[in-house]
């Protein structure tokens, strides 16, 4: 199911709550590939503050926490604790927010070399940004190089 995610979080959070302040840097790191993407490690990262059912939820706002997430997790065991009105595409379809199943695919496919053994979530409702660089950031740098990722995929909700 396709969607705009700029136009719709700008429609539905500029309804609620006003117009959405985005995050704007002026320099972003940049690591090219290295290897081709069909032997490349996939990771993903989404900010949809997703969990396995029956594990403590992440708050929805200013959460610290990383939830690692096992590739093996069937989606009918994950829920997300994300507040924001855009959320309604996650529920009808968690492979619209958290496309694990469609990565598996890919890996069978010889798209990709392999899924990570563990994706990541926090919650994207995150105000605290110096937070949000100083203790989340670098714990996720540090999990994602411990299972030796190549690729990254950014979800954001």
């Amino acid at each position: 199911m396709p969607f705009n995610y700029l136009q719709l979080v700008d429609e539905l959070f500029t309804k609620t709550y006003g117009p959405y302040a985005w995050s704007v840097h002026d320099e972003a790191p940049w690591a090219a590939l290295t290897k081709p993407l069909a032997e490349c490690r996939v990771a993903m990262i989404s900010t949809a503050a997703i969990y396995c059912n029956g594990e403590t939820p992440l708050q929805s706002k200013n959460d610290p926490r990383v939830v690692r997430l096992p590739r093996q997790v069937p989606p009918q065991e994950l829920t997300f604790a994300h507040t924001a009105p855009v959320r309604y595409v996650g529920e009808r379809d968690i492979n619209c927010i958290f496309p694990l199943t469609r990565l598996l695919e890919l890996e069978t496919q010889g798209v990709i070399g392999e899924v990570a053994p563990w994706h990541f979530s926090i919650t994207g409702q995150f105000y605290q940004r110096t937070k949000l660089l100083q203790l989340v950031t670098p714990e996720l740098a540090k999990q994602l190089a411990a299972q030796h990722t190549d690729l990254v995929l950014l979800l954001p909700l």
